[in-house]
């Protein structure tokens, strides 16, 4: 943890939505020892009731009741990604520091304004790309600010995972535009969101994507292409139709001084380094317990440090304006059955976020 000051003053938290990610996001809390969690809350009452039972925590229905009974110095947002716009807002200004996770909004639109409130109620916003922080992926963005590839030609990213029906019905708001998005924008975002780091914005994207098996509004299955005005291509194939189980997570860079490859269930294998003059050990692989990776507790320990410390983070929600941007243009092209020249200062419009059957 370094750059955490040695006196820790811990940060009193709070949490929005016990669903699927919440084991997650409590884990890391408890790990990292640098936050008191202090009351749950999510509008289901059964699972609230039944959400860490053994501990002494303040539980509510209502998120709003959360935050003014409570003096919390941190809120994370976990419930179903349309909600995330009008929490936030609602928040702006009731409390100083607020983690969501991905995506942050789901229209265009609503990613720059939820910024611009929270700049002027002084409430930062901290999004939750834990993947950027695998060991593989650091040495991913480690050689590209190295300038070691020279130039990069070709990216592919390959994301096989298995969705069940049983997943898609476990909660209501799943495979809806409105509330959810598909696996464009619920699982291939962090893979998205690498690539975006990694190469910038897109000159051009073309996108198809459609429902394969699950029984879904969205789409399960998509093949994304980006191009770059330097020639550089990158191809998504992105799905949760894979059966019976996951198969691979990858993202695979080719450059004019060789390839680097990271595979495995989700970004934690380097199955290929071949990157000339670089003999730096690469051998950053590591087993997984879940999809989500580790990258959970090092976000808490950053996010603490940015809070504390009054430093700027690479998770604040200004820097993924462009990425809700890139998401919509993705899914425009899909809906519109053409080619899109992305200008990053558009908002996009498309059935996400906004759509109802």
């Amino acid at each position: 943890m370094n750059g955490i000051r040695k006196t820790k003053k811990m940060l009193r938290i709070g949490v929005i939505g016990c669903g699927r990610i919440f084991k997650k996001h409590f884990e890391s809390i408890n790990q990292s020892k640098l936050y008191e969690l202090i009351a749950i809350c999510d509008n289901n009452q059964k699972i609230l009731n039944k959400t860490l039972i053994d501990l002494n925590l303040n539980r509510y229905s209502d998120y709003n009741m959360m935050v003014f009974n409570e003096r919390l110095d941190v809120v994370s947002i976990l419930t179903d990604s349309g909600s995330h716009e009008a929490i936030i807002n609602n928040l702006a200004g009731k409390v100083n520091n607020i983690i969501v996770e991905k995506p942050f909004t789901l229209s265009s639109s609503g990613a720059a304004n939820v910024v611009e409130k929270c700049r002027q109620k002084k409430t930062r916003v901290f999004v939750v790309h834990q993947n950027r922080l695998n060991d593989t992926v650091k040495k991913l963005f480690e050689l590209k600010n190295k300038k070691v590839f020279g130039k990069i030609f070709l990216c592919s990213v390959n994301l096989y995972w298995s969705r069940s029906d049983g997943y898609y019905l476990s909660d209501s708001w799943r495979g809806k535009w409105k509330s959810d998005g598909g696996a464009i924008a619920n699982q291939g975002i962090h893979y998205i969101d690498i690539i975006h780091k990694l190469l910038g914005d897109p000159h051009t994207i073309s996108a198809e994507g459609h429902t394969a098996l699950n029984n879904i509004e969205t789409e399960d299955t998509a093949a994304i292409n980006f191009k770059y005005k330097n020639g550089c291509i990158v191809n998504f194939q992105i799905t949760t139709a894979i059966r019976p189980k996951n198969i691979e997570g990858s993202i695979s860079v080719f450059s004019e001084n060789g390839s680097f490859q990271i595979g495995g269930e989700a970004l934690n294998l380097i199955k290929n380094n071949t990157i000339k003059n670089n003999n730096e050990k690469s051998d950053l692989s590591y087993e997984i317990d879940d999809v989500y990776g580790r990258g959970h507790i090092l976000f808490y320990e950053k996010i603490y440090k940015s809070v504390v410390n009054k430093i700027k983070s690479e998770f604040e929600g200004e820097n993924f304006i462009k990425q809700i941007r890139l998401l919509n243009a993705i899914y425009s092209s899909i809906e519109k059955s053409e080619k899109i020249y992305f200008d990053p200062n558009k908002n996009y419009k498309s059935k996400l976020g906004v759509y109802e059957s």
